[in-house]
Order: C-alpha cells, then sequence, then structure tokens
C-alpha cells in the first residue's frame, strides 16, 4: 500500500495551492503510479488481494477527492461564515468525480493489461533501464536523431511564414494565462490588448480563461490556463474517451474531462463571438498550454461547428494555436480540425505523447528489450537508430489508429526540434497526428522540462 500512502499525501499537500513544476511532476507521478500499481495487482496477484487493495485505493482517492471539494470552496470572511454542511448536491458531485475517475483507469487498464507480459516489477524496470540506455546510445551515437527521424516521415510540410510567425505571436497569451488578473491586464496593455472578460473558473472539470481584443488590428484572443492547481489535475486525470454530444461537433470522441471544460468555455465565449466579434470583422483566436490547450482546442471546434450548423457559409472563423496540447479527440476528429488548429509540441514533450495508444506501444517495445535480455543474459545488442525505427514501425502497424478509445493530439502538429549539435538551433515540420514521432514516448531526461511554459518560451524564440 505504499503507492496510496505516498498518494495521498501528495494529493493531501497540494490541495489548497498552485503547483510548481516539481509538485506538478511529482503528483502525476505517484498518480500514475497507484493506477499501474492498481492494474498491475488485478492481473499477478491472487483475485482476493487484488480486490482488497483496489477498495482501500479507491477509498482513498474519495477522501481526497472529497477533501479537495471543501478545499476549492471560495474564501469567507470568518465573520460572515455561516456553518457549512454538506449538501446532496455536492455530494452528488465528489460522487460523480470519484466514478469518473476510476472509470478513466479501468478503460485504461483494458488495453494496457493486454500487452503488459512482463510478470515481475523488477524486470520491468530493468527493461525500461535498457530501453533507456539503449536510446542514450542512439542519441550520442547520432545527437541530432530526431531531426532525422522527422525530416525523413511521409507528409512532412512547413508552416508558411505568415502562420509561423502568428504560432509565436499567440504564445503570449497562453502563457498570461497562468497570471493574475493585474498582470494579465497590464502585459495585454503592453501589446495593444484589453481585457473584456476574465472567468477564474475553479473546481475540476473547468478552466480558467480570459478574452481580450485589439480594437485597431481587428484581434480578440481567448486566453485558457493550463495545469496549475489540484482541481486542475483531477481534470487531466479523467482522461477516458468518450462520446461528446454537447460540443456540437459530428462524430466527436474526446477526453472526458476537458471536453466539460470546453464546454463551459463555449458556454461563456459563444454569444459574444457570434453576435459581436465575428459581426465586427474581428479574427478570433483560442491559445493555450497544456490543459489549457486541449480545452481551447475542443472550444474552438465546437464554436466552429455551431457556427457552421446556423450557417454553413461561416468555413471556420476562429483558429487556434494549442501548445503542449494532451492527446485529447480520436483520430477522425483529429484530422477534421487540421484545418484550424495547430498543436504545437517541443521536441519530447511527453505530455502530446501520453495516451493509451502510446502506453501499449511502450509495452511492446518493453516486452522486445525484455525477450532480449532474457536471450542474452542481461546484455542487450546495440542498435542502429535505422534498427530501431524498424521495430517501431511494426509495432505502430499493430496498433490501430482508429480504435475508439486511442486519443490523439487535434489538428496538425508542429512539431520544434534541435536543429544543430549544440542546441542553439530550433527547426519544425508540420505533420499530422499520426507522425511516428507522436506516436511513442521518448524516453528523454528532457521530455519533462520540454513539457513546460519554459521550454516552449525557448524553443519558439529559437525558432
Amino acid at each position: 500500500m505504499q503507492y496510496i500512502r505516498l498518494f495521498s499525501n501528495n494529493l493531501n499537500k497540494f490541495a489548497n495551492k498552485r503547483f510548481t513544476p516539481v509538485q506538478k511532476l511529482s503528483v502525476c507521478t505517484t498518480t500514475g503510479a497507484l493506477s499501474y500499481h492498481l492494474l498491475w495487482n488485478s492481473k499477478f496477484r491472487p483475485v482476493a488481494q487484488a480486490e482488497k487493495a483496489k477498495e482501500d485505493a479507491y477509498a482513498t482517492v474519495y477522501k481526497i477527492l472529497d477533501k479537495l471539494k471543501t478545499s476549492t470552496k471560495p474564501q469567507i470572511d470568518d465573520n460572515k461564515k455561516p456553518k457549512q454542511k454538506k449538501n446532496i448536491q455536492e455530494t452528488t458531485q465528489i460522487s460523480n468525480l470519484y466514478m469518473n475517475l476510476m472509470n478513466a483507469m479501468d478503460q485504461a487498464g483494458k488495453y494496457i493489461l493486454q500487452e503488459d507480459t512482463i510478470p515481475t516489477l523488477q524486470r520491468k524496470v530493468q527493461a525500461f533501464s535498457c530501453l533507456l540506455q539503449r536510446y542514450t546510445e542512439i542519441k550520442e551515437e547520432e545527437p541530432l536523431f530526431l531531426a532525422k527521424t522527422l525530416e525523413s516521415d511521409e507528409g512532412v510540410s512547413c508552416l508558411s511564414k505568415l502562420e509561423l510567425k502568428d504560432v509565436k505571436r499567440y504564445w503570449l497569451f497562453a502563457n498570461l494565462a497562468y497570471e493574475p488578473r493585474p498582470k494579465i491586464e497590464q502585459q495585454l496593455e503592453d501589446n495593444g490588448f484589453k481585457l473584456l472578460r476574465y472567468d477564474q473558473a475553479t473546481g475540476p472539470m473547468s478552466v480558467a480563461y480570459f478574452v481580450c481584443f485589439n480594437p485597431e488590428e481587428k484581434v480578440a484572443v481567448i486566453g485558457v490556463k493550463g495545469t496549475s492547481t489540484m482541481s486542475d489535475l483531477i481534470t487531466d486525470l479523467v482522461c477516458s474517451s468518450e462520446a461528446n454530444h454537447r460540443l456540437g461537433i459530428d462524430n466527436l470522441r474526446c477526453h472526458q474531462a476537458i471536453g466539460e471544460a470546453a464546454f463551459s468555455i463555449t458556454k461563456g465565449v459563444l454569444p459574444l463571438v457570434e453576435h459581436f466579434l465575428i459581426p465586427q470583422g474581428y479574427k478570433v483566436v483560442f491559445s493555450g498550454h497544456s490543459l489549457g490547450a486541449g480545452a481551447a482546442a475542443l472550444a474552438g471546434a465546437s464554436i466552429n461547428a455551431q457556427l457552421k450548423s446556423m450557417n454553413p457559409l461561416k468555413q471556420n472563423p476562429v483558429r487556434v494555436y494549442a501548445y503542449a496540447c494532451p492527446a485529447i479527440v480520436d483520430y477522425k476528429s483529429s484530422l477534421s480540425m487540421k484545418p484550424f488548429i495547430t498543436t504545437i509540441v517541443n521536441q519530447a514533450d511527453v505530455i502530446p505523447r501520453a495516451s493509451v495508444a502510446n502506453a501499449v506501444i511502450m509495452l511492446k517495445l518493453l516486452h522486445q528489450v525484455d525477450v532480449e535480455r532474457m536471450e542474452t543474459g542481461g546484455q542487450l545488442p546495440k542498435v542502429s537508430m535505422n534498427e530501431t525505427e524498424k521495430k517501431l514501425a511494426l509495432i505502430h502497424g499493430q496498433t490501430d489508429l482508429y480504435c475508439q478509445d486511442h486519443l490523439f493530439v487535434p489538428g496538425k502538429a508542429l512539431i520544434m526540434y534541435n536543429s544543430t549539435v549544440d542546441g542553439d538551433g530550433r527547426d519544425s515540420v508540420l505533420q499530422d497526428a499520426s507522425s511516428q514521432a507522436l506516436r511513442v514516448i521518448i524516453p528523454d531526461a528532457n521530455m519533462v522540462m520540454d513539457h513546460l511554459a519554459e521550454g516552449y518560451e525557448e524553443s519558439l524564440k529559437k525558432l
């Protein structure tokens, strides 16, 4: 039960605080460890023990969510604070959240357990260590291997200079969404924009956002905040794939909680876009980072779909720039969003690659490494980059792109990468969500740092 205690301690510790990058990584890691620990127990331990472990863990998660609900209430002056009792609505909300988290675990487990054929945790760790070592050797031999992989991939193209300029420009709003209102207003004013709306949403399955406009350039931007609180992390974790009809997008399957967050934004923004901004000739842009990118992408797609249903002549008036966007939509929906969504991925960033499909691919890779280890007495033979790519392509061929529970980044993907050995140069290629570079979790030492806002800031400046 050590994972459960660690999970509980971390979540309770951060329930009332904003995340630093280290804290965010800590909570995500322990949450993932708990989830996988439960799934692994279910497969390799006696049924009775596994079920008892699950019950204990689920009870712990329920208590944490209960605490979270209390901790996210608005602060009230002690002199005016009434005696608080949980009402039926609060209890129902906590119960629903609890069930959604458990369903997300179970859905992921359905696919992961099919591929997890390594019977002990020790062998898993050893296989991963060997995979990391192999990756390090390839990187030392070919420092620009990611660049070569991307440039040789089929379907590669480049952004126009104008759109590349927009990718750099609208990063400001994604990054600014993390800041408090006074700083947002000041930065917007410095850049010729005025704040029109500021929604500081709290609670799971909702995200904060702001709306601003530049009357001279006729540009309006909706900046959506990424993960920075405990509630945001819960939104990240309720990641099961489900059909979402409320967003008005045909045949959409998406990340459950981010879909709900996007619906909340759409309700607040659609009347403004439809009745004021579009009629006044404004260019409308959504921008967000990480969780904010996912919510921005789905909200932008929803508004485009609803405007088109009301007036077929309105073809995708809203643009979206989604920085470090998680895998949030099914493959067909991702392709349909290419005309108006650009997902920007920084090098080895793990979040756009953190999907059930990629977890399955990683387990298949680990299985291959484990078999090689067993056959060679623990020593892995050296392999070239070309051999590794061939093995990966074979595994990709065995993974169904169109599985309804496999999610991908939305629209076209702009992947930024090192173009010089010293790391001072950046280049980029444009692909779709099926790119081989996005369909594997790259075991790089910078896979987390590449996801942070600072990493995107640096790469965009060098691009």
